[in-house]
């Protein structure tokens, strides 16, 4: 793509605030036009024809929906917008393929460079998202006991079967489930799982039991 060429933006976001808000951002720059807008992935896709998007806005969970079931190559430039990121879902959005991360609180201008970005093919995280991604190595790592929780997570046992295989109460198992929510920032055992798969977290869980025997 030519710097002078226009740069289609697809916006696809629950919300028609931000929808709205979006696209009147991108009507400030000369080298953006808005392109399709959708409440939805499936209304987004739905309505794909001969003109393949060149960069697409969305919600997570647009975002998320659109990379897995547009499997092309090369993937879509596809930025992530959110209210805010929490480190680990912002590691998932990325794991899931998304080129870019930006959050509402965003200028018009970076916006705008994020946009570029992607268009040529590059990575873009909010300078503050890329701060919390750093931070995050440090202070996020699942403990011991967490990772083998974590295992018998994804394995679908219930707190009660959990607490009985590891030889914990009931409510130490609840309290182990509610602190691995909180580091791998989900709302649910199942988003928990999902995440952790994902983003290589259940992969140093596994390794982590092999090394101690299982």
């Amino acid at each position: 793509m030519s710097e002078s060429a226009s740069i289609v933006v697809d916006l696809v976001h629950e919300s028609p605030v931000v929808r709205h808000g979006l696209a009147a951002m991108i009507r400030t720059s000369s080298q953006l036009v808005v392109g399709r807008e959708a409440a939805s992935a499936a209304e987004f896709l739905s309505g794909l024809s001969d003109r393949d998007p060149v960069v697409i806005l969305a919600s997570p969970p647009a975002g998320a929906e659109v990379l897995r079931r547009q499997r092309t190559e090369p993937a879509p430039a596809l930025i992530l917008v959110a209210a805010a990121f929490a480190a680990m879902s912002a590691r998932s959005g990325l794991a899931d393929g998304a080129l870019g991360l930006l959050e509402l609180s965003a200028e018009v201008d970076e916006l705008i460079c994020a946009v570029r970005s992607v268009a040529r093919g590059q990575r873009y995280v909010m300078p503050k998202v890329a701060s919390q991604l750093a931070q995050a190595c440090d202070t996020e790592e699942l403990t011991p006991r967490e990772n083998t929780l974590l295992l018998h997570l994804c394995e679908g046992h219930s707190n009660k079967e959990i607490a009985q295989r590891m030889g914990i109460t009931l409510g130490t198992a609840k309290a182990y489930v509610k602190a691995i929510l909180a580091k791998l920032s989900a709302k649910s055992r199942t988003e928990a799982v999902v995440i952790a798969t994902r983003t290589g977290v259940l992969q140093k869980a596994v390794s982590a039991s092999e090394r101690a025997g299982g």
